[in-house]
Formats: structure tokens, sequence, C-alpha cells
């Protein structure tokens, strides 16, 4: 776990255009389905527990392949999750087929959603707005670094990840996203929930900024708890959202501080080219004021260490992924064991792994086991994946088997010159995907690997 697994068995009927993406073993062998959780664009969500260790907690969505006339859609979206690494961004795990449904494992949010959190509330005060508007505009920031619109910002797609007070907010649902190219040019298409759904997306011609408009409008429905733009039918409220000027509440609008207004007022600037940046946005004095005491300054300053930490772990693991093998990183779990202690320094994890992360500060403190856990569980899934592809590359047939001089030829080509005793497979005919992932311990023996 821990990783995005882009690897496929053909023991059943597939669909073939999302093959690198998908396991086809039974879902259900690896994960028992729990109680349903809600529902997104493509397939509903479900809570489910890792089979071998109950405690671990998933959402997995569901999507009926009856709904999906080209696998486009789903390609993008897990594209889309798999190269994101944030805080605030819901984690993906790994996707599986059947003959019926796709299902994208990821992470577990037990907070629930941010409307379930207004509903319950009829306004927030503007300190706790700043908290949630920061963390929304952190994610939105880091998906706009990427060339990343999700299109359909709105309560509902973001979660808490705890019931806790200061859970942390993850965006989710990323099946309307669009990864712009390499010229940035606009979209087209009208998508996303109306309520929420910039100007310029309407008349058909947009871009990232169409993200920060809905930011802006949850900011206002934060502070003054109600809409900008509602009315009976979705034609009224189109009509208001290209031609009514948003309409501030003096009664309400008056106890919100200048910058509040300030920034939702940017926000909502009907002119894309006027809106504010999210770049801009995380900088807005708003955030300062709201912030001003000892105790909310370490709050904000938590959620910043707290990215800074996460953006570290993923680099420090992409760096032991792609220097160190399996059993590299398992003798340096196996030292961290005798130390008795989670938590170690950076330069003492580095001095352990014999390498350097590239980072100037050496004192932070890192909880080394659980990197070490991740990293083990995503080298496997890496090495089973290079697995598969070696093994599909001898299997010139196309008949799920290799017989024993394709075998050895993929192990020489996996191993080079390092030596196998092979002696107790030496009587065998043929050899299928499970004999080789046996063999190979899972993935956990492969060396010199060339894919």
């Amino acid at each position: 776990m821990g990783a995005c697994a882009k690897k496929f068995r053909s023991n059943i009927k597939e669909d073939h255009s999302l093959a690198e993406y998908t396991f086809t073993m039974d879902i259900k062998k690896v994960y028992n389905m729990q109680e349903y959780c809600g529902s997104g664009h493509y397939g509903t969500v479900t809570r489910a527990t890792l089979i071998t260790d109950p405690n671990r907690q998933f959402a997995i969505k569901k999507i009926s392949k009856d709904f999906i006339r080209n696998t486009d859609h789903l390609r993008s979206e897990v594209d889309i999750l798999c190269a994101l690494h944030h805080p605030n961004v819901i984690k993906i795990y790994e996707t599986y087929q059947d003959m019926n449904f796709f299902y994208i494992v990821m992470q577990y949010c037990s907070g629930g959603t941010l409307l379930s959190r207004i509903s319950s509330s009829s306004r927030y005060s503007e300190k706790n707005a700043a908290i949630i508007v920061e963390q929304m505009i952190r994610a939105v920031r880091y998906l706009h670094s990427k060339g990343i619109c999700h299109r359909d910002i709105k309560p509902e797609n973001f979660l808490f990840s705890s019931d806790k007070a200061n859970a942390k907010l993850k965006l989710i649902d990323f099946g309307l996203s669009h990864k712009l190219g390499k010229w940035m040019k606009g979209m087209k298409d009208m998508v996303g929930t109306i309520y929420y759904v910039a100007p310029e997306v309407i008349q058909g011609s947009y871009d990232l900024k169409c993200d920060n408009w809905s930011i802006g409008v949850i900011m206002y429905l934060l502070l003054s708890g109600t809409l900008p733009f509602n009315a009976k039918s979705e034609d009224l409220i189109i009509h208001r959202i290209l031609h009514s000027e948003v309409h501030y509440d003096y009664d309400i609008w008056a106890k919100i501080s200048h910058e509040g207004r300030d920034l939702v007022q940017r926000l909502l600037s009907k002119s894309a080219e006027c809106r504010i940046s999210m770049e801009e946005a995380y900088k807005h004095p708003w955030f300062l004021k709201q912030f001003k005491d000892n105790e909310d300054l370490h709050q904000l300053d938590n959620l910043q260490n707290y990215a800074y930490k996460e953006e570290l772990i993923v680099k420090i693991t992409n760096h032991m992924l792609n220097t160190l093998n399996y059993e590299d990183i398992k003798t340096a779990a196996d030292d961290i064991d005798k130390l008795h202690q989670n938590f170690i320094s950076l330069h003492e994890f580095e001095n352990i792994l014999c390498c350097s992360f590239n980072v100037s500060d050496k004192s932070i403190m890192f909880n080394c086991k659980k990197i070490l856990r991740g990293a083990l569980c995503a080298k496997q899934h890496l090495n089973e994946e290079k697995l598969w592809k070696a093994y599909k590359s001898m299997d010139i047939t196309k008949c799920g088997r290799l017989y024993m001089d394709e075998f050895l030829k993929m192990v020489h080509m996996i191993e080079g010159k390092r030596k196998r005793d092979l002696k107790e497979y030496s009587k065998k005919v043929s050899f299928t995907f499970e004999d080789v992932m046996k063999i190979f311990d899972q993935g956990k023996l492969l060396y010199d690997i060339v894919y």
C-alpha cells in the first residue's frame, strides 16, 4: 500500500485500455467491504478494511462498466490522482477491475464532508472560516502548480480526515478534473455544480481560475451562511451568475473584517483575468489577521510544517524507490527496529541508509518506521509490476505460461550475472505468473531490475 499500483494480471476477461492500471484479481480477497459512504460522478464509494489488517480503513470507489462508454475519463482521473501528493488532497493507493466494475482504492476520511459541517452551523466565525479556506487554497494552489484544474470545487468534495475539530481537509472526486497541456490552452465544456460554477465556464471558455471562483463561493457561504447566487431554477441561477452583482448583506458583512471582504470580492471577480490567483490568495493578509494570536499562529504553523513534512516524506520515499532495492530498505527497517524508537532525525536516517536526500535541515524528526513500511510496500508493488512486464515480454505465444527456456531467459534478463539456484524447479515444464511471483517472493528478491 502507500503507492499507486499500476499492474495487471490477465486471469479474467479485462478492459485492455486500462490493463496497465488495474489488478484483475478479486478485490474481495484483499478488502472487506463495509458500509456505503456516498457517490461521485462515476460511481459509489464504500468504506473497506484490509483483510490482513482490519484496523486499516480505505474508501473504495466502485464504477460500473455499463456507465462508461470509453475509459478516457477514468484513465485521466487515475493518472491525475497518482501524480498528486499533498496533505490536503486525497491519496490513491491502487486500482482493480472485474467483469462488471472498476475499483479505485483511496484514503478513508471519517470526518464527513465540509457540506455536512456547514449544514450543522449557520455560519462560521472568521477565524474558523480562515482555517477552512486556507486549506482549500493550499490544495487548489498545489493542483494549479501541476497544471490541473479540478472543475468541481464544492463543499461536498472536501472531506475531513477525522471527527476532530482540527481535522485536516482533503479535496476529493477528480472525475471532472482536467490536466492542461504544455501550452495551457483553455477549456470549453460546461461542467461542475451550478451554484459554484464561474461565469466563464457557462460562457464556454475558461482556465484554471474557474476553481478560484468556486472557492470564493464557498468562502462567501462560510462567512454569511448563504450562497451568493441562488434561485428556484437552474436557468435563473445561471442568469444571476452571468448578469447580477454579488450582494453583500450589510448586517452580516459589516461584521466581517476589511481583509475578509477584500479576499472574497477578489475571488468572486466576474472577470477571470482580474480574479486573484491561488498564489496571491495564499499570501493574502486575511490569513495573517485571523491567525494573529499565538494559538492560531501555532495552528497555522502546524499546517505549514505538516505540509512541508509530507512533501519531504514523498521526496525521501521516491529517492529510496529509485536508488535502493527491497533488501536494502528491509535492512534499514531492521536496523531502526533495534533502536527501539520510531522518531529519529533526518541525519540519523541518512546514516542508516548510507545516502543523502539533499535536504538542508538535518535535524527534522521523522517517524522513520512508518516511512520505511510505506517504501517497502511501494517497492514490492513496483517490483511486481516489473516482474509482470518481464513475464509478459517472454510470453510470446500469449498462452499465459512460460516454458523453461523462456523462464530462464527472463531470470537472466532480470538478474544479469547474479547466480540463482533453480534446481528445485528443474522438473517443471512451464511457469504461470503466480509461480514466478512465488519464486521471486512477491518481488522482494529482485535486484538488477531492467524495467
